[in-house]
């Protein structure tokens, strides 16, 4: 158990330091793989890269000054590129937006894409993918379905679809 102790001792001394004189040159994934690495040359044991990982951005994070501004690791500009793009969600209600100032859903688009630096046919595409896929699921739930269905059949049969 000592040297268990030991292992755990070390490794937050070791992420205590590299966080100190964490200067944004190398990302803090590389870092923390190397500190896997050394734990299993000196202790002889395997520790998962991603804990540490997680031990050096809770660390990171409970600095006063933070991380330097200037230089941001390569898992922060991944989580940027993802918050950057577009889901059809969005895409249906900026332009649903910009119809609503009396826009045609053409000039919309064309808007919308500009906006975000994609292609305007790429954006119109898109939007009406998904408005269909919106229009083409049932409205109400399953349980309406079925009971509306059941009272057109009680009533002589079914004349319409009770989903529109």
């Amino acid at each position: 158990m000592a040297i268990n102790e030991a292992c755990q001792v070390w490794i937050e001394q070791a992420v205590a330091e590299e966080i100190e004189g964490f200067d944004g040159s190398k990302p803090i994934g590389t870092l923390a793989r190397e500190l896997a690495k050394e734990v299993e040359r000196v202790f002889q044991t395997a520790i998962n890269h991603e804990a540490i990982r997680a031990k050096m951005r809770r660390l990171q994070a409970s600095r006063p000054n933070g991380r330097d501004a200037a230089t941001p690791d390569n898992d922060t500009q991944k989580s940027a590129d993802i918050a950057d793009k577009l889901t059809p969600e969005m895409i249906v209600n900026a332009v649903e937006g910009k119809v609503k100032e009396g826009k045609s859903v053409r000039e919309a688009t064309k808007e919308v894409a500009a906006a975000h630096g994609k292609k305007p046919d790429t954006i119109h595409r898109s939007y009406s993918r998904e408005k269909e896929r919106i229009n083409s699921e049932p409205k109400g739930s399953l349980a309406q379905h079925f009971a509306a269905r059941a009272i057109q059949k009680s009533r002589g049969g079914v004349q319409a679809d009770a989903r529109d």
